[in-house]
């Protein structure tokens, strides 16, 4: 059986959920639709709650992430940001200024993600929900997480919601100083609802494009991409590309090969697994022996060996290196820039070396992980009139990010024990060095720099019909 949280049954369409403060007249109302499924979003981590399938706690954060990501980038320190941010979202000594009411309007039938069927030799094969029946190989890597195992009880797959339909209410108590004006209070609220229904999303792995939002008022009307983006970036006062101690907008691209919802999202979400996990050859040799085309080659030698260099760095750590990558550079990590943790699994593996964990380390601390700095999704047009936002194009955004002051690498074999540290710290230069792009089919040879981050964008610009879009 799919998991869910044991609760009451869903709640009606109509049923509201309020802010412990909110008064009982909003003063603005907004409808927003969840148009690509969504995973998670209860009390527990990847399920489903259907007493409460929309959650106001969940938007309220999401709506200050979203703040200090466009209004907060104009603050050049954390203390300036902090008093800002606490002077519209409240903090542990100020109450919210912002109240906000959730009512679902109606949704459908959640489902579960996959079924596994047992074939004729006895093998289980993942029979996909649609929309991830489409391209099962992007479905994959999105929702790896949900899929369970099979024959395990206790690991089965998730469900997801297909679509939902909502209404956010907000309204705004009185400042605690006369003088202050509730226009602007309005436009900086607005400007994190904009970013949030464009870039973000509801439940649980949105920066891979799950839970993405439509609605009237945010979402563009028209394919002109850029100059809706410039337009509403000048109109809300965004700046791009301030480099902060937290996560601000930079970059955008996008693909003006529109499509439905769910489709745009899989082709924007799917590049990054094929540039990533490298399921293609690079080499001009290995040209000869796949038939893949030389448009998607990336990653993978001609004897399907991965010309990434983190699996021979840790071989190396074991003392286990492969002759036939000696060349690839030690201590190279520079799949860590797209997100962390790492879990490392040698599959054959006659030379027994163990699942490893690669973490991150900041001020010498170990840290659990580290988000993307990448969103992968469909950018969602407006739906119309009554109806069901039903067109979207593939889009990327990049955040502004800091990377992590250094690496770990552990061992994840023990459970029950604490891991053991085999390798740390690394430090910045297993992340982005230069010398990454100079080892012989590196797939990130287009970075000068040595950035996995700034390799994956010239794949996408050069060879997936992406375009950056230029303020």
């Amino acid at each position: 059986m799919p998991r869910l949280i044991s609760k009451p049954a869903p709640q009606p369409a109509g049923h509201a959920h309020d802010d412990k403060n909110t008064p009982p007249h909003p003063q603005w109302r907004y409808n927003i639709q969840v148009v690509t499924p969504m995973f998670g979003g209860g009390v527990e981590a990847g399920a489903l709650d259907p007493s409460q399938l929309i959650r106001g706690t969940s938007i309220r954060g999401h709506l200050r992430f979203w703040w200090r990501a466009t209004r907060g980038a104009k603050f050049d320190n954390l203390a300036s940001l902090r008093e800002r941010e606490a002077a519209i979202w409240g903090d542990t000594d100020t109450p919210s200024r912002v109240q906000l009411q959730v009512r679902l309007l109606s949704n459908d039938k959640p489902k579960s993600v996959l079924e596994y069927i047992k074939n004729q030799n006895g093998r289980h094969k993942p029979d996909w929900a649609e929309p991830f029946n489409t391209n099962t190989d992007a479905a994959l890597y999105i929702a790896f997480p949900f899929i369970g195992k099979p024959d395990q009880e206790d690991s089965c797959p998730d469900e997801f919601l297909p679509f939902a339909e909502f209404q956010l209410a907000l309204s705004f108590s009185p400042p605690a100083q006369p003088g202050s004006e509730e226009n602007s209070l309005r436009k900086e609220v607005e400007a994190a609802l904009w970013a949030w229904v464009n870039f973000g999303g509801l439940g649980a792995r949105t920066r891979r494009g799950c839970g993405s939002l439509s609605c009237a008022v945010f979402s563009p009307q028209s394919p002109e991409i850029p100059q809706w983006l410039e337009e509403k970036l000048n109109s809300y006062g965004i700046l791009l590309g301030q480099e902060r101690p937290w996560p601000t907008l930079k970059d955008f691209f996008y693909s003006a090969r529109g499509a439905d919802n769910c489709t745009a999202w899989l082709n924007a979400v799917h590049p990054l697994k094929l540039f990533r996990q490298g399921e293609f050859v690079k080499s001009g040799k290995g040209n000869r022996h796949r038939s893949k085309s030389s448009a998607d080659m990336v990653g993978r030698d001609a004897s399907n060996h991965s010309l990434w260099p983190e699996a021979n760095a840790i071989r190396t750590i074991f003392e286990k290196a492969r002759y036939y990558r000696k060349s690839s550079p030690n201590n190279a990590f520079p799949r860590a820039a797209f997100g962390l943790p790492i879990i490392t699994q040698f599959k054959q593996n006659k030379v027994k070396i163990p699942e490893t964990e690669l973490y991150p380390i900041v001020n010498n601390e170990p840290r659990g992980r580290m988000a993307s700095p990448l969103i992968t999704k469909s950018l969602n047009m407006r739906p119309s009139s009554g109806g069901r936002s039903a067109q979207g194009y593939p889009f990327i955004v990049r955040l502004s990010t800091a990377l992590p002051s250094g690496l770990g690498l552990r061992k994840t074999e023990k459970k029950k024990q604490k891991p053991e540290v085999i390798h740390a710290p690394l430090d910045k230069r297993a992340i982005v060095n230069p010398d990454f792009t100079q080892y012989p089919d590196s797939p990130m040879d287009t970075a000068s720099g040595g950035s996995a981050i700034e390799a994956f964008l010239s794949f996408i610009t050069g060879k997936k019909n992406f375009k950056k879009i230029t303020k």
